[in-house]
């Protein structure tokens, strides 16, 4: 049925030559795709109605071309479609995504509900999300972690392999935060000057973040919930900079905050006692709130980064210094890590680095008392008190 639709007129020939003027020599793979994707990203709207056309069967890709509108498997064939023109092996995969249970995959039956696309590039098998317009090119997608697929094969020549898969991400870009934050403390006053850099899925969010269409005061009203929330303070957001980076490459979008908090610090004499002000939370109470669980945690439904990196450069006022310092703390579990380290740069200045790899495997209900204790040891590394005056 797909074979039907996987055909090139026209229309089709006038988008290859509009994405490829002077061909595709000299290219590679990973270059054509790009390109491709682009392309459709910045020329096709992305509709999951679909009674418009076959829920089973896509259209053709000049029909997508001309309306401009598609839904998954639409957008997917036309990227299969270009892509063989273009020297790519590339199939349609229908996806079941891992928010709904893979026991609806234990018969034979049409529960799939979503479409992707399998790419060879350059000898790597990679898996290619095309719904998404803000999406940078070759990002992992947390609904399709390891969930079940089904390649389409189109060619007749081809004996492919009709069993289900597991999506891999092994060769798509991460998630990641990185985040960088400069803090004056004087006095009840502390100044954040933030900077934060966001790749793979969570650079979709940004760069609808700072499309002209949303307005200074949606910034930092956003921002003053989302950083108020983690810091568990009243903040105050003075403004918001797109940096660099809002396109669709692989490459981080950055911005800066710039924020205040107007707080009393607390006082055990003299010494006056604060916690870390990081903005970021890789690890929260409510995942191990439990005292045991009877079904395994499915992880890409609490998390969404792959990795965080924060680095905070706390500055107090000449004449006062760090008293109290916190260990250094490395922790492991399988796949999860975390570390915080302190350094104290000059009596009034500490540097305060913290790294998580959060990986979005399941843990297993076996697993559970293990990996709450990691939780709960990470949380309180990063909840200890700092004291200087």
């Amino acid at each position: 049925m797909t074979r039907k639709s996987l055909v090139s007129d026209k229309v089709v020939e006038k988008a290859f030559k509009e994405i490829f003027p002077s061909g595709v020599s000299g290219m590679n793979d990973t270059q054509k795709a790009e390109k491709i994707y682009n392309y459709i990203e910045k020329n096709v709207t992305y509709s999951s109605v679909d009674f418009r056309q076959s829920g089973y069967i896509p259209q053709k890709p000049s029909k997508t071309l001309v309306t401009k509108l598609g839904d998954c498997k639409d957008l997917s064939t036309l990227f299969v479609i270009l892509g063989n023109q273009a020297g790519l092996k590339s199939n349609l995969v229908l996806v079941q995504t891992n928010n709904n249970s893979v026991q609806r995959l234990i018969l034979p039956n049409l529960s799939f509900n979503h479409c992707i696309v399998k790419v060879n590039l350059d000898g790597k098998e990679t898996f290619l999300e095309m719904t998404d317009k803000y999406l940078p090119f070759n990002s992992v997608v947390k609904g399709n972690y390891k969930a079940k697929g089904l390649v389409v094969y189109t060619d007749k020549a081809t004996s492919g392999n009709s069993d289900l898969i597991d999506i891999s991400i092994d060769n798509n870009t991460k998630t990641s935060f990185k985040t960088i934050s400069e803090v004056n403390i004087n006095g009840d006053l502390q100044n954040f000057s933030t900077k934060q850099f966001v790749m793979g899925e969570t650079k979709s969010y940004y760069n609808d973040f700072f499309q002209d269409s949303q307005t200074e005061d949606y910034r930092k009203k956003n921002l003053e919930e989302e950083f108020g929330s983690v810091l568990d303070k009243v903040i105050s957001v003075k403004s918001v900079k797109l940096l660099d980076g809002k396109d669709l490459t692989a490459k981080p979008l950055s911005y800066e905050v710039q924020f205040n908090i107007n707080d009393k610090p607390q006082s055990v004499g003299s010494l006056k006692i604060m916690k870390i002000p990081f903005v970021t939370k890789p690890f929260t109470k409510e995942v191990v709130a439990t005292e045991n669980r009877s079904t395994d945690i499915q992880y890409t439904k609490y998390e969404k980064q792959n990795d965080y990196f924060e680095e905070v450069y706390l500055n107090i006022p000449e004449g006062m210094k760090f008293i109290e310092i916190p260990e250094n703390k490395t922790l492991a579990y399988n796949g999860f890590n975390y570390s915080i380290n302190y350094n104290l740069e000059k009596n009034n200045r500490l540097k305060i680095t913290r790294k998580a790899d959060t990986p979005w495997d399941n843990i297993k209900k076996e697993q559970y008392p293990e990996f709450k204790k990691f939780v709960e040891d990470a949380i309180n590394a990063e909840n200890q008190i700092l004291g200087y005056k």
